[in-house]
């Protein structure tokens, strides 16, 4: 990975983080959380951090049925790669209204 791309990859991160926070603490920039988290979803498909953020961020802003749209093409996704949900995404879900 050259130099830039790591760059871009740590800034990402540090977004994902940012918009984790927006998002699981009632921040009114919910929007944005559900923007960067989108960004940090699609560069690591697999990622339940990223994919539980972005669900929560689009439940805050009143788009369940977006968020639950997302929940599912995750845990497609998951499952395609032999892999299962965690306990926590599976929580994440439940809390949307979809499990």
């Amino acid at each position: 990975m050259n130099v830039r791309a790591a760059r871009s990859l740590s800034g990402s991160r540090r977004r994902a983080r940012s918009a984790h926070w927006a998002a699981t603490s009632g921040s009114p920039d919910a929007a944005v959380a559900a923007q960067w988290a989108e960004r940090a979803r699609r560069l690591d498909p697999l990622n339940e951090r990223a994919a539980r953020t972005f669900m929560q961020a689009l439940g805050a802003c009143g788009d369940r049925s977006s968020a639950l749209t997302a929940a599912n093409e995750f845990v497609a996704a998951q499952r395609s790669a032999g892999l299962e949900p965690s306990a926590d995404t599976r929580r994440a879900i439940e809390r949307l209204g979809g499990g």
